[in-house]
């Protein structure tokens, strides 16, 4: 059931680098709201066969993943925590209710569910009402 925080930036023949304006305006002002100090290393946008998706490396060390739209669909850090701000306040009050010494370090979302992965190695799911359905 976890396909939580996979390694990003898997080069395949259809990944192509890109500049960071040629992200969706919606990826480029998440990085700006959200990582306002944080620079652009790479971006690489990815055709699949349904659409394109667009994958970041900030030189933070965060890495991101965005639908076509410039929705994120995931993101990591392996050092430290994702900003508070990026994190759903549903899912803010849960962790600092259960695990209030912990922060998080990888997000995933698709339309069902978001997927959270705690410095600790735990990994909680949540279904669309912010309700939990899995703590492995």
């Amino acid at each position: 059931m976890f396909m939580m925080c996979l390694p990003l930036l898997v080069w395949a023949d259809n990944q192509q680098p890109i500049t960071e304006a040629q992200l969706p305006a919606v990826a480029r002002k998440f990085i700006q709201s959200h990582f306002p100090k944080a620079n652009v290393m790479v971006a690489t946008q990815e055709t699949e066969m349904f659409g394109k998706t667009y994958e970041v490396l900030l030189d933070t060390g965060v890495k991101m993943e965005f639908d076509s739209k410039g929705n994120w669909k995931e993101l990591q850090t392996k050092q430290g925590a994702l900003p508070t701000t990026v994190v759903p306040l549903e899912v803010q009050r849960y962790i600092k209710q259960y695990f209030p010494r912990q922060n998080v370090q990888c997000l995933e979302r698709d339309r069902t569910n978001i997927d959270v992965k705690l410095d600790n190695g735990v990994e909680i799911t949540f279904d669309k009402n912010y309700r939990v359905v899995e703590i492995d």
